[in-house]
């Protein structure tokens, strides 16, 4: 059986061309056997070339992403995802956070910055939501 590392690469919208062109020249060193990418809400649970690249994975892989948040932006989903990977004996890597779940220290150091991750896209939601406001009592004046 040949091991294999499947990349994923996300950004929320497609004027962010950009990050997708920075996530796939950091998965060039690890030279990545294939690689999805999309452009859909973290937040969404029903993402399609997620759902292919974690079809595509077997006993010993890699799963490769270049930010947690690319992967997701709530804990449990999060949590969930890299449970499924550990049961299936499948390493997920996390080039930015420097992140290798094979090991104790990376899947707690994972368990963390997961959290993180959805307190930033909380505070970024809210400042969104409070900026909207703002702007419509401006135009109403």
């Amino acid at each position: 059986m040949m091991v294999k590392t499947i990349a994923y690469g996300r950004t929320s919208t497609n004027k962010q061309d950009l990050g997708i062109e920075v996530q796939l020249e950091a998965f060039r060193p690890y030279n990545p056997d294939e690689i999805y990418t999309e452009q859909v809400s973290g937040r969404k649970t029903d993402r399609e070339e997620l759902t292919k690249a974690l079809e595509k994975l077997e006993t010993g892989d890699t799963f490769l992403i270049y930010r947690i948040d690319r992967l997701s932006r709530s804990v449990r989903q999060l949590i969930n995802l890299e449970a499924d990977l550990r049961e299936r004996n499948i390493n997920l890597k996390i080039i930015h956070e420097n992140i290798d779940t094979s090991t104790t220290m990376g899947r707690l150091i994972f368990n963390i910055l997961a959290t993180f991750a959805e307190i930033e896209s909380e505070n970024t939601s809210m400042r969104t939501k409070s900026a909207l406001q703002q702007a419509k009592k401006m135009e109403l004046n």
